[in-house]
């Protein structure tokens, strides 16, 4: 098991990072990470404008946003099952599961 909490948005070249971490992982392991996503900005009537005023945009060393549908992306390429547990913009938990259909 891998864990790391608000690491992802940090990480200039996740795929490769994300694929390190499924190399040190056993055949049935996890890895699980928080991260705050961007769905409500993306269903939000003025998202350009509620987005502006996120806080944690200003971070310089976010260099990746999340949100279901980035996830989704990201799940196909690498090869790997994933399910995200809340969906706002408050702390959210992504498991990424080796070999598991979920």
């Amino acid at each position: 098991m891998v864990i790391a909490t608000e690491v992802i948005e940090h990480l200039p070249n996740l795929r490769q990072e994300l694929q390190n971490i499924m190399g040190v992982l056993t055949h049935d392991g996890i890895a699980v990470f928080t991260t705050l996503m961007t769905n409500t900005f993306i269903d939000a009537p003025n998202e350009q404008f509620t987005f502006r005023k996120w806080w944690y945009k200003d971070d310089k060393t976010h260099v990746s946003f999340f949100c279901n549908r980035s996830l989704g992306k990201l799940s196909e390429m690498g090869h790997f099952n994933l399910h995200v547990y809340g969906n706002d913009t408050s702390s959210n938990t992504i498991v990424i599961y080796k070999n598991k259909t979920i």
